[in-house]
């Protein structure tokens, strides 16, 4: 991107066209002015809008699903953060890493990860960064839940939900994600009752935050919510909006979401091809994406939806996917399960479906 000489030149220029377009939802356009501005600030005393643009550019990255740029740009901002003496970007930058580490590889990250987002939340106290302070813990939060630690993950949801004062302009915004997280924890507690009434909350607060993009979250936690209790059109209604929405706003991450939720429901409605066609259009959006970790997930899927719609041979081609790329991520225990299924394909529907869907819990 070029600009004309004077202060066009200036990376505080740029890093404000940088935020309006990000503020007008045009995501790669402000990408691109962020990235400009981080070429730009190779002058002395330039390296807090530096640190500032590759904070946002980050964050742009993660919006746009580019989730390994989005921890390079938080990589490169925590050594420059380390290399200014700045405790304040370094909060930052390992928020930023976390949040990337958490749709990458959460079970792989959360030991490294942990104690860092601990102790960043704690220098954000101290440092007065009420922003971070809420967003460390929710990332705690939804970090512990991802990997099954539902308590732990439920009190860190509290945690961040009662660090929010009047003080914090995205006060709504973070409610409204924070219920989500706590629908999630009470659905895999049990609690499909309270997990309705999270979500339900973090709707209406959503609609008072007047974002598409949180509106859009919160639509997807009542999508789930509606679907453990029961109440399948309305989780048909609400996932289909996010997708939809999802796709036309570009946001990978929540057309993902959305996309293996509208499987799921597809395949226990005995709506076996629409599941198939929709489960191999998730899998190319997780490769795309890079998320090895949904690809391996995905692939199992496929191959159980083939096996129940008697398609040995397609089953085989996506079991072998998933064994090659668990044998590459060296993770054995997924790769045995992956290796049974291959062993069984062929066999009666019963038996491999349940080795299907035992791999799939492991990966």
């Amino acid at each position: 991107m070029s600009f004309a000489s004077g202060v066009q030149d200036d990376p505080n220029y740029i890093m404000e066209q940088a935020v309006r377009l990000y503020s007008e939802g045009k995501l790669l356009e402000s990408a691109r002015y962020l990235e400009t501005c981080v070429e730009a600030c190779f002058e002395p005393g330039s390296e807090s809008t530096k640190m500032l643009a590759l904070s946002n550019l980050s964050e742009a990255y993660m919006r746009l699903g580019r989730l390994k740029d989005a921890e390079r740009a938080s990589i490169e901002l925590l050594a420059c953060a380390r290399r200014e003496g700045s405790e304040h970007d370094q909060v930052r930058a390992i928020g930023r890493l976390a949040m990337s580490a958490l749709v990458l590889d959460p079970r792989g990250r959360w030991d490294d990860l942990r104690d860092p987002l601990e102790d960043a939340v704690g220098t954000a106290r101290r440092v007065r960064l009420r922003y971070w302070v809420v967003q460390n813990l929710e990332t705690l939060g939804c970090f512990a839940v991802s990997v099954g630690d539902i308590a732990s993950g439920f009190n860190w949801l509290q945690m961040a939900l009662s660090s929010i004062d009047k003080s914090l302009d995205e006060g709504e915004f973070f409610r409204t994600r924070i219920y989500c997280g706590i629908s999630e924890c009470m659905s895999k507690a049990g609690k499909l009752a309270r997990a309705k009434e999270y979500a339900d909350l973090a709707m209406s607060t959503a609609f008072k935050a007047e974002s598409q993009h949180v509106i859009t979250l919160s639509k997807l936690c009542a999508a789930r919510a509606c679907r453990a209790s029961g109440n399948l059109p309305k989780a048909l209604e609400y996932v289909t909006e996010v997708r939809v929405r999802s796709r036309r706003n570009g946001w990978k991450i929540e057309e993902l979401a959305a996309g293996k939720l509208l499987v799921e429901m597809f395949d226990s409605s005995d709506r076996r091809e629409e599941a198939l066609e929709t489960a191999l259009q998730v899998l190319s959006l997780a490769e795309e994406l890079e998320i090895d970790h949904e690809v391996i997930e995905q692939s199992l899927k496929a191959a159980e939806i083939c096996q129940r719609l008697d398609r040995g041979a397609q089953a085989e081609k996506y079991l072998r996917r998933a064994s090659e790329l668990a044998s590459r991520l060296e993770q054995p225990e997924t790769l045995a399960q992956v290796n049974l299924a291959l062993g069984l394909v062929g066999l009666v529907d019963i038996g491999v479906t349940g080795s299907l869907a035992s791999a799939r819990r492991g990966s």
